[in-house]
């Protein structure tokens, strides 16, 4: 019997003893839990929960980088010039001033005068510009040279018409060069089309 006693009371001992940490433990448990419950919730609620958490979360973006634009082009590439043309410009003037006139035949007079010098001047300056790019692209000069009357045919003549350009009409061909380069420009793709037909034979540097 008093066995008995004594291990009920160290039993009792032993409980009084243990239950405060026991409790202590369940304490910090239920915190941990609770914080935990708290984290998903503002989570699933979509920020609506703690602030702090949220952040976590739904972090702020980061700025995006911008690719910066490509360098422009320089102007030497767009609209080639040579150094050297390939015919003097008093010899192009008489030689283009030589074909104009078939076109003021009944016009030469003093009034169609300025109307001749400017197309004049205007086809100097065409044909200089597609005589570089050509020679750019890899054409022969000496070939172009031969051909600079099919040439002219086709840059300086109306399509369709058979007739001299306009002043107006050089004047924005002009304008497109310098706005989008030679290359780009409708004189020059008609003697790249005409080219590309076998319509005029131009021989290449490398054959």
């Amino acid at each position: 019997m008093t066995f008995y006693r004594s291990l009920l009371q160290n039993v009792i001992k032993l409980a009084k003893t243990f239950v405060p940490i026991f409790l202590f433990l369940l304490v910090l448990i239920s915190l941990h839990w609770g914080l935990g419950l708290e984290c998903l919730v503002a989570a699933c609620d979509g920020g609506r929960g703690s602030s702090s958490v949220a952040a976590e979360f739904h972090p702020a973006g980061e700025p995006r980088e911008e690719t910066p634009p490509p360098p422009p082009i320089p102007r030497a590439v767009l609209v080639p010039e040579l150094v050297q043309p390939l015919l003097p410009d008093n010899l192009r003037m008489v030689e283009l001033q030589q074909r104009l006139s078939i076109y003021f035949i009944g016009r030469h007079d003093r009034a169609h005068l300025p109307q001749f010098l400017g197309i004049l001047e205007k086809q100097m300056l065409l044909e200089k510009r597609i005589e570089a790019a050509l020679v750019r692209d890899g054409y022969a000069p000496d070939s172009i040279f031969a051909k600079r009357g099919e040439i002219r045919g086709i840059v300086l003549n109306h399509p369709t018409r058979g007739v001299a350009l306009s002043e107006s009409t050089l004047n924005r061909y002009l304008s497109q060069i310098e706005r989008d380069g030679t290359r780009l420009s409708t004189p020059y793709s008609r003697v790249m089309r005409a080219i590309g037909n076998l319509n005029l034979l131009i021989r290449r540097n490398n054959e």
